[in-house]
């Protein structure tokens, strides 16, 4: 699993399949970002569902800095991030859903405002 800093930039590389583990490319697809246990993610989009069209059977989905702040009244020093993606391809608008996680660490002096 992936860890960054919080208030970091992070790319999230996608890749699209079909039930045969055979690439395909998507008419239409949309994302989420959640904390891990259900818990409201602030930043923008952020637990509300994102559309997105990828050109191909990959796409890096770009989760903005803003969207991996960390809550100020954690009691712990890491927030696991969940993002699921959702996607349609071919003719007969098939849907496949997929889960990603990463690790956010909280950076000591970013907790605390002046």
């Amino acid at each position: 699993m992936d860890v960054i800093n919080q208030g970091s930039t992070y790319v999230l590389g996608l890749s699209f399949k079909d039930e045969d583990g055979n690439g395909v490319t998507p008419s239409a697809g949309k994302y989420r970002i959640d904390v891990e246990g259900g818990n409201s993610v602030t930043g923008n989009n952020a637990n509300a569902w994102v559309a997105f069209t990828p050109a191909n059977s990959a796409y890096d989905l770009t989760i903005s800095a803003n969207e991996n702040g960390f809550k100020a009244n954690s009691s712990t020093d890491r927030e696991e991030r969940v993002v699921t993606v959702e996607f349609t391809y071919g003719a007969n608008g098939y849907k496949q859903t997929d889960e990603y996680r990463y690790m956010i660490k909280a950076l000591e002096n970013l907790l605390h405002t002046p």
